[in-house]
């Protein structure tokens, strides 16, 4: 039976776990409503993972792009993108750095996953100044965080998945928090795999949140 225990960010395989058809369907509603009536066709996501959270953006006719730190993430939303045959360029980059790697303009630079929440308080204004760099004259920055103030305040521990199953395989996944004395948050995700009802892998990875507000902001 295998254990690891590693950074969520390099397990893009364990990051894509829980992300469903019916999780897209309600990105596409959430941004129906906040994107609409607004003069935005190209959008740049500086945050953008293996992409669960901005291809269907893509599939719903806007111009994507996107950069991330983690080339293992961007590994793999390179092969999603190559299977839907989506057109969305991808680019490695610290968000804290963007305009040295991209050198182009969009009507809305966005931040998903709550990402802010991994870098400093002082890091976060070199990340919005970046990202106000790359907007186009009348455009928007869009950011999705977590309330942390609230999180902090009630210092819930434990949150549970229900389970489910991936061809033969059950999938159980839990996260415990842990709230460190300097006010950080590490988060440690639990998740093991079943198959004829014996366990036959467990994984625990890591997640480090530095800041403490889910909540969206589209700002012109």
């Amino acid at each position: 039976m295998d254990t690891e225990k590693t950074s969520l960010y390099n397990r893009p395989d364990i990051y894509d776990i829980h992300f469903s058809g019916k999780m897209a369907e309600l990105l596409r509603k959430h941004y129906e409503i906040v994107l609409s009536n607004k003069e935005i066709c190209t959008i740049h996501d500086c945050s953008y993972g293996t992409g669960n959270l901005t291809n269907e953006l893509a599939r719903m006719g806007y111009h994507i792009s996107g950069s991330d730190l983690s080339k293992e993430m961007l590994s793999r939303a390179e092969e999603k993108i190559n299977a839907e045959n989506l057109k969305i360029k991808l680019t490695q980059s610290d968000f804290r750095d963007l305009t040295t790697n991209i050198k182009d303009k969009f009507d809305c630079v966005m931040s998903t996953g709550n990402s802010l929440a991994h870098v400093s308080n002082e890091d976060v204004k070199k990340v919005l100044y970046q990202m106000a760099q790359l907007i186009k004259k009348k455009g928007y920055i869009y950011i999705d965080t977590r309330n942390w103030d609230r999180i902090l305040s009630t210092r819930q521990r434990f949150y549970y998945y229900q389970p489910f199953f991936k061809n033969d395989e059950r999938i159980n996944a839990m996260q415990v928090w842990d709230c460190n004395s300097d006010g950080t948050i590490t988060f440690n995700l639990l998740f093991s795999f079943e198959k004829e009802k014996r366990i036959y892998q467990r994984e625990e990875l890591k997640n480090y949140i530095i800041r403490s507000k889910k909540n969206y902001w589209l700002m012109s």
